[in-house]
């Protein structure tokens, strides 16, 4: 059913990845009202993504996503902005960075 993958050939953007999760989590629980274990952290999966569903911010509500198909995380806005930027691993962005 699942395709062998050799986590050696996908450790950085493994870690990449985690790291991204990490962001996304700490800032959807610094707004949103808790829920016991932590619920209202959580990242659901579809098709094509894992998502947050809508983030409350201000008169706005936020959601975020991780594109596993076109290797993109996607902010998007109640009010239409959208913003998205290239899910790299963390060597690739530190170069890209000139660090």
């Amino acid at each position: 059913m699942w395709p062998d993958i050799r986590y050696e050939s996908w450790r950085e953007t493994c870690s990449a990845l985690h790291l991204y999760a990490q962001i996304v989590g700490k800032y959807r629980l610094a707004r949103t009202p808790w829920v016991n274990h932590s619920w209202h952290a959580t990242l659901y999966v579809n098709a094509r993504e894992l998502t947050t569903s809508i983030i409350p911010d201000g008169a706005v509500g936020v959601e975020i996503a991780f594109d596993l198909l076109d290797h993109a995380i996607i902010g998007s806005t109640t009010n239409g902005r959208i913003a998205s930027f290239p899910l790299r691993a963390r060597q690739q962005i530190s170069a890209q960075l000139g660090g």
